[in-house]
């Protein structure tokens, strides 16, 4: 799944964070085999990368990468 949120950078950073959690639930991961998140580089960019744990989900800012990389993910 790519999620493109280029272009989108939340009023407060505490709107970025509720984002993170609904797209983190266990339904959308169990039911999904690779999610590439597509956002804006900054510090919250940073933040989403450095506070992922999950190997199937990635952040990118560059939209040819993050098709590369769901293409190439292990099914």
């Amino acid at each position: 799944m790519l999620v493109d949120r280029k272009g989108y950078t939340p009023d407060h950073f505490s709107v970025q964070k509720a984002w993170k959690e609904k797209f983190f639930n266990e339904t959308i991961l169990n039911h999904s085999k690779a999610i590439a998140f597509l956002h804006e580089e900054g510090e919250i960019m940073n933040y989403l990368q450095q506070s992922n744990t999950k190997e199937s989900v990635k952040f990118f800012d560059d939209y040819e990468q993050a098709f590369i990389w769901l293409n190439e993910y292990p099914i």
